[in-house]
């Protein structure tokens, strides 16, 4: 069974993602990468949940692995000034 992708295994990986952009959306509600990011995973999650094949498991897997990875980019608030 080498190089066989479970479905656990991308859904663990999932929620961890999913975890960290949330935190990240928590701390910057302006973010509006992290929130299309959040709303992305949720709907994988389901999609996995749902099944997909060994191809797609790999995939997913992967893409995940370089999200939870990337830096994330330092997004301002922005300015609200007295009129």
């Amino acid at each position: 069974m080498s190089g066989q992708i479970l479905k656990a295994q991308v859904l663990s990986k999932l929620e961890f993602t999913l975890s960290q952009k949330e935190r990240t959306l928590q701390s910057n509600a302006w973010d509006t990468i992290a929130q299309r990011h959040v709303q992305i995973l949720q709907q994988l999650h389901k999609l996995v949940e749902a099944g997909v094949s060994q191809d797609e498991l790999r995939q997913i897997l992967t893409q995940l692995r370089y999200l939870s990875q990337a830096p994330q980019p330092a997004v301002a608030a922005p300015v609200i000034k007295d009129v």
